[in-house]
């Protein structure tokens, strides 16, 4: 599943999550505490433009969004198979 080539990859993800996230979760403990966001979470976008990281970043959401539209073509084709077989169509 860490393979590039492989059909439901989560290679990006993978690799954003620890790249970037990682450090990020870290700091949890101090955000709960104190109540103050952290200061990539003011500025993330910059800390992803500054990032090496930022092409991993696309190649998440390339990779979520294959996830999602297979899931929604499958669940249409099983509606329509439903519509067909009720309405004779």
């Amino acid at each position: 599943m860490l393979r590039s080539d492989a059909p439901d990859s989560i290679r990006g993800r993978a690799s954003f999550t620890s790249v970037i996230l990682w450090d990020l979760y870290s700091q949890l403990t101090n955000v709960v505490k104190t109540g103050r966001p952290l200061p990539a979470a003011c500025d993330g976008f910059n800390l992803l433009a500054e990032h090496p990281g930022l092409a991993v970043m696309h190649e998440t959401m390339v990779e979520s969004s294959i996830r999602v539209i297979g899931n929604l073509t499958r669940r249409l084709r099983t509606l329509l198979a439903c519509a067909r077989r009720r309405w004779r169509i």
